[in-house]
């Protein structure tokens, strides 16, 4: 077997799955199958956040960048509280970075999102960087919330 043979079967076998990510012997990831939206979850300063990946063609795809960031009272548990804080979830679209959007789940979550572009095969830091800086990106947000009583510990 020659050297070059060998060092593509050791490729080979180093390309692999993760779940729904496939990587290549070089670390790059890619949605495994092609039309799968695999997500990388974790959590900061108690709330969910999610990095969804996406292909969208040969070298370029997005990413889906969302925070679990507080909860409006439910009107059975806190009817008093619901008018402020509806007010106060109105008032933070405003104020986000442009691109950015808040969503309030039928569970009463609030959620902030944004999506930005990717290079297709992507490498582990085109996810990790974009989560941390969003993940610094929405600290303001979580402590206005959280001093107004809406954060998720209540």
């Amino acid at each position: 077997m020659s050297e070059t043979s060998e060092c593509g079967d050791l490729l080979a076998s180093l390309m692999g799955d993760l779940g729904f990510f496939g990587f290549d012997a070089y670390g790059r990831l890619r949605p495994n199958p092609p039309d799968a939206k695999p997500v990388m979850a974790c959590r900061w300063r108690g709330r969910a956040i999610s990095t969804t990946l996406w292909e969208l063609s040969s070298g370029s795809g997005r990413i889906a960048l969302r925070a679990q960031v507080g909860r409006i009272p439910s009107s059975a548990h806190s009817a008093a509280a619901r008018p402020e804080a509806l007010s106060l979830a109105a008032q933070l679209p405003p104020l986000l970075p442009s691109g950015w959007t808040v969503t309030l789940a039928c569970d009463h979550t609030l959620y902030i999102h944004t999506e930005q572009e990717v290079p297709m095969p992507a490498l582990i830091t085109d996810l990790l960087v974009p989560t941390v800086e969003f993940c610094l990106a929405v600290a303001p947000f979580l402590d206005l919330l959280d001093e107004n009583e809406l954060g998720l510990d209540r």
